[in-house]
């Protein structure tokens, strides 16, 4: 049996032995992706229009790192008031990410990056003098946001919903918190993805999408219109909600969930999780194709993340924690919780139920250090590993799908 999946830009066959039956999870598709003309419709029915006469709104949106369609998102905006783009600031929210280069910025604002290109602005998670507080958390600890989101009489958010692995849903206030916010929230909020409860689609019981919403009301947020998008299989547009932050992102996560939340009555021995770009990129990002399966493997069970990860590790900071990591524990041998500990306490603790290989460009030195198994021949492994008796599955576009055990 032979399936193809993404790798690497390209398609990859995966063959199975003609005993084996491979279930097969992915995205859905709409029949009918929104137009230009759906877009004004809903924009005006959540009365838009006000926040189009502002002399100077201020447009967040999100870095590379997401496949947000923000670049069409403006076109449309330009569509409807030719001036706002020219009255407009827009402000990348990159958390912790790194500032966009020059191929990022194309791909955040396509062709309109040399229109806008004086009027863009870069939030800097480590600048507390480019933020005020807002208050402190549930925690006593001081909150900042990005001075900006002050200067402006509306601000209109672009961002995308999905399943995320840890804060449940990516989406809504998350272009705030970590978009716009100080690192040390930052690391207090992703500090609490250590618990195993920090699960994707699950909000209600989960540590980090409850300080999420902690921080999100400290601060007001009657004068942002919001518009959240979700994207089907085929990366066109399923569905859009405006209005309210609140709102939309609840809203968004209803149609969310109709694309990407696929719920089974079985549990797999091995599952093929397979990450589509840009989730593909990096050592960093791949954890979600095994976070987003997991409750659906068997115990003992294995998952093989297939991701080319072109851009190596990512972000290093979870990388060289692992230098001082005591597996026993599964803690910083300091016993100090650190930015990026989530990272290796989860994989960890997953290692122990589960045997979990990436296939990539990766070295096998590089893999193997932040806890993973490097598996250098799909054939190989599928021909030593998968017996006639075992469930097994593909889940396409890991990084975004949910496989969810139902009991």
């Amino acid at each position: 049996m032979d399936i193809e999946v993404e790798y690497d830009g390209s398609k990859m066959i995966l063959s199975f032995p003609y005993q084996i039956t491979v279930d097969h999870y992915q995205p859905a598709k709409t029949d009918h992706p929104f137009t230009y003309g759906d877009y004004k419709d809903l924009f005006y029915r959540y009365e838009g229009g006000e926040y189009l006469r502002s002399n100077a709104p201020l447009f967040v949106v999100n870095d590379a790192h997401r496949n947000t369609p923000t670049a069409l998102i403006l076109s449309w905006f330009n569509k409807i008031d030719s001036s706002i783009l020219k009255r407009a600031k827009f402000l990348i929210a990159t958390g912790t990410h790194e500032p966009p280069d020059a191929t990022q910025y194309k791909k955040i604002f396509g062709d309109l990056f040399e229109q806008i290109e004086g009027n863009i602005l870069i939030h800097d998670t480590y600048d507390l003098k480019s933020m005020k507080k807002i208050g402190q958390d549930q925690f006593g600890e001081d909150v900042f946001l990005n001075s900006l989101l002050f200067e402006h009489d509306k601000i209109i958010v672009i961002n995308s919903v999905e399943p995320h692995y840890f804060a449940g849903y990516s989406g809504g206030r998350k272009s705030f918190f970590p978009g716009l916010t100080d690192f040390k929230t930052i690391e207090r909020n992703h500090n609490l993805a250590n618990s195993l409860e920090s699960q994707p689609t699950r909000l209600s019981g989960n540590p980090m999408a409850e300080h999420l919403e902690n921080l999100t009301s400290l601060f007001d947020t009657s004068n942002i219109f919001s518009i959240q998008i979700v994207f089907d299989a085929n990366k066109k547009i399923a569905g859009i909600t405006m209005g309210d932050l609140k709102k939309s992102f609840v809203d968004g996560i209803k149609v969310a969930d109709k694309y990407y939340l696929q719920e089974t009555t079985k549990k797999y021995d091995c599952i093929f999780s397979v990450l589509s770009p840009p989730l593909d990129k990096s050592l960093y990002q791949i954890q979600k194709g095994i976070e987003n399966v997991r409750t659906a493997l068997n115990e003992n069970g294995s998952v093989i993340l297939i991701s080319a990860c072109n851009d190596g590790i990512g972000s290093d900071k979870f990388y060289k924690l692992a230098d001082e990591w005591d597996r026993e524990n599964n803690c910083h041998k300091s016993g100090l919780v650190k930015f990026g500990s989530h990272k290796l306490s989860r994989v960890n603790a997953m290692s122990k139920e589960y045997f979990i290989g990436i296939f990539s460009k990766l070295e096998k030195s590089i893999v193997e250090h932040v806890f993973y198994k490097a598996v250098n021949n799909l054939g190989e492994f599928i021909e030593q590993n998968i017996k006639p008796a075992m469930r097994v599955a593909v889940v396409h576009d890991s990084g975004n799908v949910v496989l969810k055990y139902k009991h």
